[in-house]
Formats: structure tokens, C-alpha cells, sequence
């Protein structure tokens, strides 16, 4: 059980970095 808590809160580490890193390149891209 504790495996599976840990690979989810993984999966929303990784998902939280990518709309990140897209929100930050879209927000550069509006502001050039």
C-alpha cells in the first residue's frame, strides 16, 4: 500500500512540473 501512495504522489510531482514548465514557456512566448 505504501508503494502505491508513493507512485502517485510521483505521478502528480511529474505532472505538476510539466504544466509548470508550459505555463512559464507560454507565458515567455506572450511576453515577447
Amino acid at each position: 500500500m505504501q508503494k502505491v501512495i508513493v507512485y502517485i504522489f510521483n505521478i502528480k510531482a511529474i505532472l505538476l512540473q510539466k504544466t509548470t514548465i508550459l505555463y512559464n514557456s507560454n507565458r515567455m512566448c506572450f511576453e515577447i
